[in-house]
């Protein structure tokens, strides 16, 4: 019996033709930098410090993260500029404190009361973008309550630490 590549795989294993991705990472790299936009890459799926170094050959200095866990594991490498594309986690505040003293961060708010809580606790800067739900209501703030986005943005002119840097979303609904 010949055995197969897969035999000895027991566990979720990222296998990936590395020659097909570094050309996709060329191509978007390339895209971006033609119109003149920020190609910001979410490292959730890969996870992988050696493809991040694929995105650096491509000049690629800024990236996203699902998890403020993520953030340090790419931080310890290096990354200084990352989002953290999950509404913030106001328990993980000494987490929070810890990337913004070494990095660029840049995480995703929805309600007052998380930017007050972040107003009182914060030791450096953090950017934030509020979270707008593009239609999968699985979170971020309705698009037309206007008046709660005014709010969150009056209440963190407050904190010299907290800057507001835009909105965010994300159509997950789009992959069907």
């Amino acid at each position: 019996v010949m055995k197969n590549l897969f035999d000895d795989i027991k566990t979720p294993t990222l296998l990936l033709d590395k020659d097909k991705c570094v050309a996709n990472i060329s191509s978007m790299a390339e895209k971006a930098k033609k119109h003149n936009i920020i190609f910001r890459p979410h490292f959730k799926t890969h996870q992988s410090l050696e493809i991040g170094k694929w995105f650096r050959e491509f000049r690629v200095d800024k990236i996203t993260v699902s998890s403020l866990q993520m953030a340090e594991y790419f931080a310890n490498d290096g990354w200084n500029d990352i989002t953290v594309a999950f509404p913030i986690n106001i328990r993980e505040f000494e987490r929070i404190n810890l990337l913004a003293a070494k990095i660029k961060l840049n995480i995703l708010v929805e309600s007052v009361e998380a930017i007050a809580f972040l107003s009182s606790t914060l030791t450096s800067q953090v950017n934030y973008f509020i979270k707008i739900d593009s239609g999968y209501h699985r979170t971020g703030i309705d698009p037309h309550n206007t008046r709660l986005i005014s709010e969150i943005i009056e209440a963190s002119n407050k904190s010299p630490l907290l800057k507001f840097t835009g909105f965010l979303t994300h159509a997950g609904h789009s992959y069907k």
